[in-house]
């Protein structure tokens, strides 16, 4: 049995209900974020998603938050509740988030969603609308929705689902919409689960797809620097060409977080495990299928035998022509996979490029990217940036 639900209060102000599975670990569940309807509160919607009646994984950590003032989530919960969600992804590392929510908590699932919707990996809106419009992008169209409405609501009426899974639909987004016959303003449990069972399907092919993907970039990588074994040699790659296969779960994650294409993580992660670069590392990192010269060229040099301050700039200025998104991301992957001489380096850099530095999480994930592959919960810029500052002083 599942341990009782905690009562806590976030630092800005949400008071909130988590539940623990049995044989908790992190990193080895999914989260389930609950949202109540109007008059609701935190401790009987934790009661109702952990009733029997209930669809949701025996494994779930549950997380059901509470709207700050009347029992009505408003426009003043949007950040409070995003900071939340990020803090618990943070702590327990889940393996995918869904949001669901009933109600006026169904019309904060499509409004965290279209927000934010690098928060989840699925989201089951039941019985809400759209209150806003949704953003032209990947990471909107990446996310999931499996809509459920009642036809005989008379609290809120279906053509509030209908309008909304029209809006996602133009918008490119993956959705699919349930209408169940005869259902009033209430909850049909069976239909989450089918829900559940969908957004997983999707997850799951997904997931394949990009592991089918890193195990061919890891194959070509391998016999690419097999063909060039004299330069890999030179270039210090001999750990990369004895177990290539040890890369595969770093070049994933990177890949999983949407920051970085298979590519450019097997570039970065060859650099790293690579330990030193130089002229001939230039060479071997050419031989990597997807990187360009250029890419090779600045890569190399920002994490060269001396890792001189300066050598970071050159990646960046690169980088940048690409998008804020992917230099960020190559700041977390130095940060993560280069050791300490590289994240020395690259905390000097950053003096010169403070413009690559979002304000705070809202500017396309670029914060929350860093937290996942650096395993932080920073609410803002500056404090990733202290944390890095911090380690390259060790």
């Amino acid at each position: 049995m599942a341990s009782p639900p905690e009562q806590k209060t976030s630092a800005k102000g949400l008071t909130y209900q988590l539940r623990l599975p049995d044989n908790y670990a992190k990193g080895k569940h999914p989260l389930v974020v609950g949202l109540h309807g109007a008059g609701g509160t935190c401790a009987n919607f934790m009661q109702w998603m952990s009733s029997p009646q209930a669809t949701f994984p025996k494994d779930a950590i549950l997380l059901a938050p509470q709207a700050l003032k009347n029992g009505a989530w408003d426009k003043e919960d949007t950040e409070p509740l995003a900071d939340l969600v990020r803090e618990m992804k943070a702590a327990h590392t889940p393996v995918r988030t869904i949001g669901f929510g009933f109600s006026r908590g169904a019309y904060y699932t499509f409004h965290l969603g279209t927000t934010y919707p690098e928060l989840y990996d699925g989201a089951i809106p039941f019985a809400g609308g759209l209150p806003g419009s949704v953003p032209d992008s990947e990471d909107m169209r990446r996310l999931p929705f499996y809509v459920l409405h009642g036809d005989a609501d008379d609290v809120v009426p279906i053509t509030e689902s209908e309008r909304s899974v029209k809006a996602l639909e133009a918008a490119k987004v993956t959705v699919k919409f349930e209408k169940i016959a005869g259902l009033k303003h209430t909850v049909d449990w069976a239909g989450v689960k089918r829900g559940l069972d969908w957004i997983g399907g999707i997850l799951d092919e997904r997931q394949k797809a990009l592991d089918d993907e890193v195990a061919k970039k890891i194959a070509e990588l391998e016999k690419s620097l097999k063909e060039k074994s004299w330069e890999a040699a030179a270039a210090g790659f001999g750990a990369i060409t004895r177990v290539p296969a040890k890369l595969a779960p770093k070049v994933a994650a990177l890949a999983k977080a949407h920051v970085l294409s298979p590519e450019e993580s097997l570039a970065f992660a060859a650099i790293a495990a690579a330990g030193r670069c130089g002229a001939d590392g230039v060479a071997a990192l050419k031989g990597i299928p997807g990187t360009n010269e250029k890419f090779a060229t600045a890569a190399a040099t920002a994490l060269g035998v001396t890792g001189a301050p300066a050598a970071v700039e050159p990646l960046f200025a690169y980088l940048k022509t690409k998008s804020d998104t992917v230099a960020m991301a190559a700041a977390a992957a130095l940060a993560v996979l280069g050791g300490d001489a590289a994240t020395g380096a690259l905390v000097a850099g950053l003096s010169n490029c403070e413009a690559l530095l979002p304000a705070s999480p809202r500017k396309g994930g670029i914060l929350e990217a860093l937290n996942r592959n650096t395993g932080q919960s920073f609410a803002k810029a500056s404090e990733w940036k202290k944390w890095l500052a911090e380690k390259g002083k060790k």
